[in-house]
């Protein structure tokens, strides 16, 4: 199993992203004042779901221009590597907070009091999805 992130400086969402299965599963947002206090968060989850790998999602310009975002997720995940001594592969988030929102508003899913911001939790599970769709295209190709 794998846990897919959706990097914000105030909320993380958090998908489980099931490999053999194909399937990613939003688990929850985490919201948090600092990278210290959303990594304490975090950590129960990932000492509880013992993941193979991390998956961030950074914003990129082009797919490939590195923003302000994108080294703060990255800064984010060398901390999670270093930590928790697991693999970070990074995946290009591109609209995937926007697309997330749309998801959420189809489904008539509502915030509440347990989880506030579901469209982050969301926007983990496109990340996962988006990973798992290049490891699929990379695989085929090396096959």
């Amino acid at each position: 199993m794998i846990l897919a992130l959706d990097w914000g400086r105030r909320h993380l969402g958090v998908a489980a992203v099931h490999e053999k299965e194909n399937l990613v599963t939003p688990i929850i947002d985490i919201s948090g004042h600092s990278v210290d206090d959303l990594l304490r968060k975090l950590s129960p989850i990932i000492r509880d779901r013992n993941p193979s790998k991390l998956i961030i999602g950074v914003a990129l310009i082009d797919n490939e221009v590195e923003t302000p975002e994108s080294e703060s997720a990255r800064y984010f995940g060398s901390r999670l590597e270093a930590e928790f001594a697991i693999p970070v592969d990074y995946v290009d988030e591109f609209l995937s907070t926007r697309e997330a929102k749309n998801r959420l508003d189809l489904s008539h899913q509502t915030r509440n009091r347990d989880n506030p911001h579901p469209d982050h939790a969301i926007a983990a599970q496109l990340i996962g999805e988006t990973w798992l769709s290049l490891n699929r295209i990379n695989t085929q190709s090396h096959a």
